[in-house]
């Protein structure tokens, strides 16, 4: 399935802990990974605005995949969760094997349901093992979702800085041959989160429409009380890179570090004076202990 979306399929992955501390950290192993190659100007553009989304090589994971037979405990399954959160990939799947005595399947689905409750939402959903032949057998295309680039509000108020760092990083990104997009509440807002807050500025990367296919295939085939996990229309573009725009040293700026952490692979704060950054680098020390940060970097303005 994953070449016929262009996708490289990778087994048996190392979970990449590049940019994570401590250095001394478990590694798990992933099942499979779906990447995507990004383009030599691509990786030269996350490099050059200081994005660190996590990387596999010169690939970005797309989509990760824990597969457990008829045998997996409920604390492996609970492992499995646990390392799709932390493979960096934008999207997982964990599929147990239903149909036994105990019904792997059914007991997945639950614990998938007891981790959003208790360790927040994510865009992991569960299927059956043995749908296997059957979504192997649906036509997917290779075919890049066509989005538009969305432009500034121009509501006003924003500083000359500010508009000059926006317009820089736009040109950085299209050239690169990012979507992006000014002002965004996110491209596919979750319902889940119904309160978002904008983004200044998201730079995306489209998905092959197959991807959509294949996550609304697994949705016909899910039980009406399964978790979402993941909708069709979020699996038409990736946000590679969240940028917020920040020139207060105070509560307000230090949010945007949450907001890029839930909008974006990887987030890049901007500060307009080093009192903003110096700031924000406290914040970002206190709040990792607590929210999943480690994608997120402060920079100086551009």
């Amino acid at each position: 399935m994953a070449q016929g979306m262009g996708f490289s399929a990778l087994r048996e992955v190392v979970v990449s802990t590049k940019g994570v501390q401590p250095a001394r950290i478990y590694a798990p192993r992933l099942d499979i990974l779906w990447t995507m190659r990004l383009t030599a100007s691509q990786l030269a553009a996350l490099n050059e605005v200081g994005a660190t989304p996590r990387l596999y090589g010169e690939t970005l994971p797309v989509m990760a995949f824990e597969v457990e037979g008829s045998d997996a405990s409920t604390k492996g399954m609970q492992a499995d969760l646990a390392n799709l959160r932390v493979s960096g990939a934008w999207f997982g799947v964990l599929a147990p094997r239903g149909g036994s005595v105990d019904n792997l399947y059914e007991r997945g689905l639950r614990l998938h349901q007891s981790q959003e409750a208790y360790f927040g939402a994510t865009r992991i959903m569960v299927l059956d093992a043995r749908w296997a032949p059957e979504l192997a057998r649906i036509e997917l295309s290779v075919a890049l979702t066509e989005l538009k680039q969305q432009l500034p509000k121009g509501s006003g108020g924003e500083a000359d800085w500010a508009r000059r760092t926006r317009a820089n990083l736009r040109e950085i990104g299209e050239r690169a041959g990012f979507v992006v997009h000014d002002d965004a509440r996110g491209l596919f807002p979750i319902s889940r989160a119904p309160t978002q807050s904008k983004i200044d500025q998201v730079w995306f990367l489209p998905m092959p429409k197959g991807l959509a296919s294949f996550v609304e295939a697994v949705g016909t085939m899910s039980p009406k009380a399964a978790v979402p996990g993941i909708t069709p229309e979020e699996a038409t573009a990736i946000p590679v890179v969240a940028f917020e725009l920040e020139n207060s040293s105070a509560k307000h700026g230090n949010g945007g570090l949450l907001n890029l952490a839930s909008h974006g692979m990887s987030g890049v704060f901007v500060a307009g004076r080093q009192g903003s950054a110096d700031a924000a680098e406290a914040a970002l020390a206190a709040y990792s202990k607590y929210y999943p940060l480690a994608q997120v970097t402060v920079r100086r303005s551009y």
